[in-house]
């Protein structure tokens, strides 16, 4: 074992988090089935881990530019049910290309574009979404991004179209 690599027991860890910590590990995007202690891996590897890869699986939920935020920055965001992501003020939100996530004028993307300042969110118009499903999205992202590191998500405001949702 390498110098200030600490291990670690899965069994420590919550269920539902040693479930997804595991599938990541072992390079699955989801658990699979399995017993009640979650997705069965190499026997020599069972119920250990390295505690610097729990912390980079930790950091990899956080979405792209979240820096942003945790500095208590201004910027963009683009999101939509299966992603969001932060950038700086002077990129566009069409440049931003991620995977399952596109904002093209005339509203020929998937994504809502918007800006953010710390306690709010400001969200443009797109035709296909109304208030409602803009108000579901922001709703699941606010608390998967504060399960993840970004509590203050929490109590921020959403706009839509001028108008506090």
């Amino acid at each position: 074992m390498e110098s200030g690599h600490k291990l670690r027991r899965l069994r420590d860890l919550p269920e539902g988090e040693r479930n997804e910590f595991t599938a990541w590990l072992t390079g699955r995007a989801a658990p699979a089935v399995s017993d009640k202690d979650g997705i069965v891996l190499p026997e020599e590897q069972q119920d250990a881990y390295y505690e610097h890869d729990y912390h980079a699986w930790k950091a990899s939920m956080l979405p792209p530019g979240s820096h942003l935020i945790l500095e208590g920055k201004s910027g963009k965001v683009l999101l939509n049910e299966a992603r969001i992501a932060f950038f700086g003020s002077g990129q566009q939100h069409s440049s931003v290309k991620l995977l399952g996530l596109s904002y093209e004028d005339d509203y020929k993307g998937n994504a809502l574009a918007g800006t953010f300042r710390p306690g709010r969110v400001d969200i443009r118009f797109h035709q296909d979404f109304s208030d409602e499903r803009v108000w579901r999205i922001w709703q699941v992202w606010k608390r998967l991004c504060a399960k993840n590191g970004l509590a203050h998500l929490e109590s921020w405001e959403v706009y839509y179209q001028g108008r506090k949702l």
